[in-house]
């Protein structure tokens, strides 16, 4: 371990933090390192912990990522940017391509595992939205759901194998095993159980004795719910074009909140930095009886 001033750092495992502070100005600490190779290239990053082989072994300046799993978040920062913050990667090759993502969240093998830049995105299950590069506050919860989602946003999918067919459709939410599987990239749509499968009821709570006013509503063959043929006025109609229209636009303005919120983090991050500097214990001299 060539640690030149780097405090309160723990290594276990062969040239685990081995560059740590290394000929740097400011120094890497509060950083734990538990297996071969497992934060290998950190200089200054702190509060990193890492558990596994090659687990954040590219982490330069990241900071407050917690990677365990044999090469889980690998790559994380490795372009040197101190963009990758606030990640947490738990099984092998969990987010194992992140470079500059930011607060991702990913618990299974693979998953968020070809993410680069993409932020505020959680998986949960073996290959969970294990394409997406650089797609930001997707949820995916189920072995491999959004599987080929590679630059989507705002989807939130829920159940094993579920949205496999998103790519790059946004705001969508699917519910149910194998939900969507039927239907090609899409945005904006609301899917409940997959159609293929043999349901024998549905049971929604609150409709029922509750007074409201609109277009009486339909289902077709397909289970889509929508304004029944001739209920519905050219007025309620345009209305509708112009809120999807909206909804659109919006898009851009929730990517610049992410972008805001990016940016606060790595305020935080700088505070957080300040706080630790000033609990670090004073030198103490040991004479030597």
């Amino acid at each position: 371990m060539l640690n030149d001033s780097g405090t309160r750092n723990t290594a276990v495992g062969t040239d685990a933090l081995v560059f740590n502070g290394f000929l740097v100005d400011d120094d890497g600490s509060f950083n734990g390192a538990f297996g071969a190779f497992s934060l290998f290239n950190n200089l200054d990053g702190f509060s990193n912990n890492a558990f596994g082989d090659s687990a954040l072994f590219s982490n330069i300046l990241g900071a407050l990522n917690t990677a365990i799993g044999d090469e889980a978040l690998e790559n994380n920062d490795s372009d040197g940017a101190g963009i990758g913050n606030f990640n947490t990667g738990i099984g092998g090759q969990a987010l194992f391509a992140n470079v500059d993502g930011d607060s991702n969240n990913a618990v299974g093998f693979n998953a968020i595992g070809a993410n680069t830049t993409g932020l505020f995105n959680q998986a949960m299950g073996v290959n969970a939205l294990s394409a997406l590069i650089d797609g930001a506050s997707n949820i995916a919860i189920g072995d491999s759901a959004q599987v080929g989602n590679t630059n989507g946003s705002f989807n939130t999918v829920v159940g094993d194998m579920a949205g496999q067919n998103i790519i790059d459709g946004f705001d969508n939410i699917y519910i149910g095993a194998t939900a969507g599987n039927d239907f090609p990239n899409e945005s904006s749509t609301i899917r409940i159980g997959d159609p293929m499968h043999v349901f024998n009821g549905c049971f929604v709570a609150a409709i029922t004795g509750v007074s409201v006013t609109g277009d009486p509503v339909c289902v077709n063959g397909d289970g889509q719910l929508g304004v029944c043929a001739g209920g519905g006025s050219p007025g309620a109609m345009n209305q509708a074009l112009k809120d999807q229209a909206a909804k659109i636009a919006s898009q851009e303005s929730q990517i610049q909140t992410l972008t805001a919120a990016l940016k606060q983090q790595a305020d935080q991050i700088q505070k957080v930095s300040a706080q630790l500097e000033m609990v670090r214990p004073a030198p103490r001299v040991v004479n030597n009886h």
